[in-house]
Protein backbone atom coordinates (compact mmCIF):
# COMPACT_ATOMS: atom_id res chain seq x y z
CA UNK A 1 0.00 0.00 0.00
CA UNK A 2 3.02 3.16 0.40
CA UNK A 3 4.10 2.13 -2.89
CA UNK A 4 0.40 1.56 -4.51
CA UNK A 5 -2.11 3.29 -2.16
CA UNK A 6 -5.24 3.54 -4.52
CA UNK A 7 -7.00 0.57 -5.56
CA UNK A 8 -7.57 0.64 -8.93
CA UNK A 9 -10.83 -1.36 -10.13
CA UNK A 10 -11.68 -2.70 -13.79
CA UNK A 11 -14.84 -3.09 -15.01
CA UNK A 12 -17.00 -6.34 -14.58
CA UNK A 13 -17.42 -6.51 -18.03
CA UNK A 14 -13.80 -5.86 -18.62
CA UNK A 15 -12.46 -8.51 -16.27
CA UNK A 16 -14.85 -11.56 -18.07
CA UNK A 17 -14.20 -9.71 -21.53
CA UNK A 18 -10.90 -10.95 -21.19
CA UNK A 19 -11.87 -14.43 -19.56
CA UNK A 20 -14.12 -14.68 -22.61
CA UNK A 21 -11.11 -13.97 -24.71
CA UNK A 22 -8.80 -16.78 -23.13
CA UNK A 23 -11.33 -18.77 -24.00
CA UNK A 24 -12.39 -18.21 -27.19
CA UNK A 25 -8.68 -18.21 -28.13
CA UNK A 26 -7.00 -20.67 -25.91
CA UNK A 27 -9.16 -22.69 -24.53
CA UNK A 28 -8.28 -21.66 -20.85
CA UNK A 29 -11.03 -23.13 -18.62
CA UNK A 30 -9.53 -22.45 -15.04
CA UNK A 31 -9.01 -18.50 -14.24
CA UNK A 32 -7.12 -17.43 -10.87
CA UNK A 33 -7.70 -14.07 -9.13
CA UNK A 34 -4.58 -12.04 -8.06
CA UNK A 35 -5.50 -8.66 -5.80
CA UNK A 36 -4.88 -7.47 -2.96
CA UNK A 37 -8.52 -7.82 -2.02
CA UNK A 38 -10.47 -8.59 -5.30
CA UNK A 39 -14.04 -8.42 -3.20
CA UNK A 40 -13.68 -5.02 -1.96
CA UNK A 41 -16.64 -3.72 -3.88
CA UNK A 42 -19.80 -6.10 -3.46
CA UNK A 43 -21.60 -4.43 -5.68
CA UNK A 44 -18.70 -5.15 -8.49
CA UNK A 45 -18.50 -8.95 -7.15
CA UNK A 46 -21.80 -9.74 -8.11
CA UNK A 47 -21.94 -7.82 -11.54
CA UNK A 48 -18.57 -9.78 -12.42
CA UNK A 49 -20.75 -13.15 -11.02
CA UNK A 50 -23.85 -11.79 -12.76
CA UNK A 51 -21.78 -11.23 -16.18
CA UNK A 52 -20.43 -14.85 -15.85
CA UNK A 53 -23.19 -16.40 -15.87
CA UNK A 54 -25.28 -14.43 -18.37
CA UNK A 55 -22.35 -15.51 -21.56
CA UNK A 56 -22.51 -19.02 -19.45
CA UNK A 57 -18.91 -19.86 -20.26
CA UNK A 58 -17.95 -23.47 -19.37
CA UNK A 59 -15.14 -21.73 -17.02
CA UNK A 60 -14.12 -22.08 -13.20
CA UNK A 61 -12.56 -19.08 -11.41
CA UNK A 62 -10.68 -19.10 -7.93
CA UNK A 63 -9.92 -16.59 -5.09
CA UNK A 64 -6.58 -18.12 -4.96
CA UNK A 65 -4.60 -15.56 -3.40
CA UNK A 66 -7.00 -14.83 -0.12
CA UNK A 67 -9.51 -12.43 0.07
CA UNK A 68 -10.53 -9.76 3.14
CA UNK A 69 -13.67 -12.20 4.18
CA UNK A 70 -15.45 -9.21 5.88
CA UNK A 71 -16.18 -7.94 2.17
CA UNK A 72 -18.47 -10.43 1.86
CA UNK A 73 -21.68 -9.07 3.12
CA UNK A 74 -24.38 -11.46 2.62
CA UNK A 75 -24.86 -15.43 1.41
CA UNK A 76 -26.27 -14.01 -1.41
CA UNK A 77 -22.79 -13.01 -2.91
CA UNK A 78 -21.04 -16.41 -2.04
CA UNK A 79 -24.50 -17.97 -3.71
CA UNK A 80 -23.74 -15.85 -7.13
CA UNK A 81 -20.19 -16.73 -6.70
CA UNK A 82 -21.08 -20.65 -7.47
CA UNK A 83 -23.53 -20.37 -10.08
CA UNK A 84 -20.57 -18.13 -11.35
CA UNK A 85 -17.97 -21.02 -11.72
CA UNK A 86 -16.27 -20.37 -8.43
CA UNK A 87 -14.61 -23.24 -7.10
CA UNK A 88 -11.80 -22.41 -4.21
CA UNK A 89 -12.12 -19.66 -1.92
CA UNK A 90 -9.32 -18.10 0.32
CA UNK A 91 -9.09 -16.07 3.15
CA UNK A 92 -6.70 -14.99 5.70
CA UNK A 93 -7.33 -14.56 9.32
CA UNK A 94 -3.45 -14.43 9.85
CA UNK A 95 -3.91 -14.87 13.61
CA UNK A 96 -6.17 -16.65 15.94
CA UNK A 97 -5.45 -13.85 18.59
CA UNK A 98 -7.94 -10.70 18.19
CA UNK A 99 -5.32 -8.47 20.63
CA UNK A 100 -2.66 -9.14 18.23
CA UNK A 101 -4.78 -8.67 14.90
CA UNK A 102 -5.64 -5.68 16.62
CA UNK A 103 -1.44 -4.83 17.14
CA UNK A 104 -0.84 -5.08 13.63
CA UNK A 105 -3.95 -3.19 12.30
CA UNK A 106 -5.68 -5.55 10.80
CA UNK A 107 -8.96 -6.56 12.76
CA UNK A 108 -10.50 -10.09 11.81
CA UNK A 109 -13.90 -10.99 12.16
CA UNK A 110 -13.73 -14.11 13.51
CA UNK A 111 -17.66 -15.61 13.91
CA UNK A 112 -18.56 -14.11 10.28
CA UNK A 113 -15.44 -16.03 9.08
CA UNK A 114 -17.31 -19.45 10.23
CA UNK A 115 -20.17 -18.34 8.94
CA UNK A 116 -19.07 -17.73 5.32
CA UNK A 117 -16.79 -21.08 5.78
CA UNK A 118 -20.19 -23.16 6.90
CA UNK A 119 -22.23 -21.68 3.92
CA UNK A 120 -18.65 -22.46 1.35
CA UNK A 121 -18.68 -25.85 2.30
CA UNK A 122 -22.58 -26.24 2.18
CA UNK A 123 -22.09 -24.93 -1.35
CA UNK A 124 -19.52 -26.87 -1.99
CA UNK A 125 -17.02 -24.43 -2.68
CA UNK A 126 -13.03 -25.62 -1.41
CA UNK A 127 -11.95 -23.27 1.14
CA UNK A 128 -8.67 -22.12 2.57
CA UNK A 129 -7.38 -20.36 6.00
CA UNK A 130 -4.17 -18.57 5.68
CA UNK A 131 -2.11 -18.01 8.94
CA UNK A 132 1.22 -16.08 9.46
CA UNK A 133 3.82 -17.42 12.23
CA UNK A 134 6.46 -15.27 13.70
CA UNK A 135 4.93 -11.89 13.48
CA UNK A 136 6.22 -9.06 15.81
CA UNK A 137 4.53 -9.21 19.25
CA UNK A 138 3.57 -12.75 18.69
CA UNK A 139 3.50 -14.67 21.98
CA UNK A 140 2.22 -18.44 22.66
CA UNK A 141 -0.43 -17.52 23.62
CA UNK A 142 -1.13 -16.16 20.52
CA UNK A 143 -0.16 -18.81 18.95
CA UNK A 144 -2.29 -21.54 21.26
CA UNK A 145 -5.33 -18.94 20.27
CA UNK A 146 -4.21 -19.69 16.70
CA UNK A 147 -4.67 -23.62 17.26
CA UNK A 148 -8.00 -23.39 18.94
CA UNK A 149 -9.53 -21.18 16.07
CA UNK A 150 -8.14 -23.88 13.11
CA UNK A 151 -10.13 -26.72 15.27
CA UNK A 152 -13.39 -24.29 14.94
CA UNK A 153 -12.46 -23.71 11.35
CA UNK A 154 -12.11 -27.58 10.63
CA UNK A 155 -15.35 -27.69 12.35
CA UNK A 156 -17.02 -25.08 10.27
CA UNK A 157 -16.01 -27.21 7.02
CA UNK A 158 -12.57 -25.72 5.93
CA UNK A 159 -10.87 -27.65 3.36
CA UNK A 160 -7.33 -26.70 3.87
CA UNK A 161 -4.92 -24.14 5.86
CA UNK A 162 -1.99 -22.78 5.26
CA UNK A 163 0.73 -21.40 7.45
CA UNK A 164 3.77 -19.30 6.57
CA UNK A 165 6.00 -17.86 8.46
CA UNK A 166 6.76 -13.78 8.27
CA UNK A 167 9.13 -12.78 6.46
CA UNK A 168 9.40 -8.80 5.94
CA UNK A 169 8.26 -7.26 2.83
CA UNK A 170 10.13 -3.82 2.03
CA UNK A 171 8.01 -1.31 2.42
CA UNK A 172 5.88 -2.62 5.21
CA UNK A 173 4.27 -1.05 8.37
CA UNK A 174 6.12 -3.84 10.38
CA UNK A 175 9.83 -4.32 8.04
CA UNK A 176 12.33 -2.89 10.19
CA UNK A 177 11.25 -5.15 13.37
CA UNK A 178 12.59 -8.53 12.01
CA UNK A 179 16.68 -8.44 11.11
CA UNK A 180 19.18 -11.12 10.37
CA UNK A 181 18.76 -11.19 6.78
CA UNK A 182 21.73 -9.70 4.42
CA UNK A 183 19.76 -9.67 1.57
CA UNK A 184 16.13 -8.84 0.20
CA UNK A 185 16.43 -12.64 -1.87
CA UNK A 186 16.69 -13.99 1.76
CA UNK A 187 12.86 -12.68 2.38
CA UNK A 188 11.09 -15.97 1.15
CA UNK A 189 8.85 -18.11 2.98
CA UNK A 190 11.21 -20.43 4.59
CA UNK A 191 13.14 -17.19 6.69
CA UNK A 192 16.16 -19.55 7.93
CA UNK A 193 18.20 -16.43 8.92
CA UNK A 194 15.50 -16.17 11.55
CA UNK A 195 17.04 -16.86 15.23
CA UNK A 196 13.22 -18.77 16.18
CA UNK A 197 13.34 -20.68 12.96
CA UNK A 198 13.25 -23.88 14.24
CA UNK A 199 10.79 -22.88 16.83
CA UNK A 200 8.38 -21.80 14.45
CA UNK A 201 8.50 -25.01 11.97
CA UNK A 202 7.87 -27.16 15.36
CA UNK A 203 4.55 -24.56 15.64
CA UNK A 204 4.01 -24.84 12.53
CA UNK A 205 3.98 -28.33 12.52
CA UNK A 206 1.95 -28.56 14.95
CA UNK A 207 -1.16 -26.37 13.35
CA UNK A 208 -0.88 -28.71 10.55
CA UNK A 209 -1.45 -31.84 12.36
CA UNK A 210 -4.23 -30.44 14.76
CA UNK A 211 -5.83 -29.68 11.07
CA UNK A 212 -5.58 -32.92 9.95
CA UNK A 213 -6.26 -34.97 13.17
CA UNK A 214 -9.93 -32.74 13.22
CA UNK A 215 -10.69 -33.24 9.75
CA UNK A 216 -10.32 -36.91 9.74
CA UNK A 217 -12.52 -36.86 13.05
CA UNK A 218 -15.08 -34.55 11.91
CA UNK A 219 -14.87 -35.31 7.87
CA UNK A 220 -13.49 -38.62 6.89
CA UNK A 221 -15.69 -38.70 3.71
CA UNK A 222 -13.44 -35.55 2.74
CA UNK A 223 -10.30 -36.96 3.75
CA UNK A 224 -10.89 -39.91 1.46
CA UNK A 225 -11.74 -37.70 -1.54
CA UNK A 226 -8.70 -36.14 -1.23
CA UNK A 227 -6.45 -39.23 -0.64
CA UNK A 228 -8.06 -40.27 -4.18
CA UNK A 229 -7.50 -36.96 -6.24
CA UNK A 230 -3.86 -37.40 -4.58
CA UNK A 231 -3.41 -40.53 -6.39
CA UNK A 232 -5.20 -39.56 -9.68
CA UNK A 233 -3.50 -36.20 -9.23
CA UNK A 234 -6.83 -34.45 -9.87
CA UNK A 235 -6.17 -31.56 -7.45
CA UNK A 236 -8.66 -29.44 -5.97
CA UNK A 237 -6.73 -27.78 -3.24
CA UNK A 238 -3.41 -26.28 -3.28
CA UNK A 239 -2.40 -28.72 0.01
CA UNK A 240 -3.56 -31.59 -2.30
CA UNK A 241 -1.08 -30.81 -4.94
CA UNK A 242 1.80 -29.75 -2.28
CA UNK A 243 1.23 -33.36 -0.53
CA UNK A 244 1.96 -35.00 -4.22
CA UNK A 245 4.98 -33.22 -5.03
CA UNK A 246 6.21 -33.93 -1.56
CA UNK A 247 5.44 -37.66 -2.10
CA UNK A 248 6.91 -36.93 -6.00
CA UNK A 249 10.27 -35.61 -4.50
CA UNK A 250 10.73 -38.62 -2.02
CA UNK A 251 10.49 -41.24 -4.89
CA UNK A 252 12.48 -39.26 -6.86
CA UNK A 253 15.17 -38.93 -4.09
CA UNK A 254 15.00 -42.76 -3.04
CA UNK A 255 13.49 -44.51 -6.54
CA UNK A 256 14.85 -42.20 -9.33
CA UNK A 257 14.81 -44.73 -11.81
CA UNK A 258 10.82 -45.06 -11.59
CA UNK A 259 11.05 -41.83 -13.68
CA UNK A 260 14.53 -42.59 -15.78
CA UNK A 261 12.42 -43.96 -18.30
CA UNK A 262 9.91 -42.04 -18.86
CA UNK A 263 9.25 -40.15 -22.69
CA UNK A 264 10.60 -37.05 -23.15
CA UNK A 265 8.30 -34.11 -24.18
CA UNK A 266 9.97 -32.16 -27.10
CA UNK A 267 8.20 -28.61 -26.90
CA UNK A 268 8.33 -26.96 -30.89
CA UNK A 269 7.80 -22.77 -31.10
Amino acid sequence: PSLNPTWRMRSPKNVVDEMEYFYNKMDVTDYHFSDLDPTVNDKRTKEICKELIKRNLPIEWKLSQGTKIETIKDIETLELMKLSGLTFFSFSPESGSSKLMKKLNKPFDYDHALNVTENLNRLKIKSQACFIAGTPEETVIDQQLSVEYVKMLVKAGVDEIAVFIYSPIPGSALADQVSGFDHFSELTRSPVWREDYKKLIKYRQKMYFVFLCYKVVYYPIKVLGEISRIISRDFRTKMEMSIYKYLKLRVLLYFPKLYSGRKKINFQS
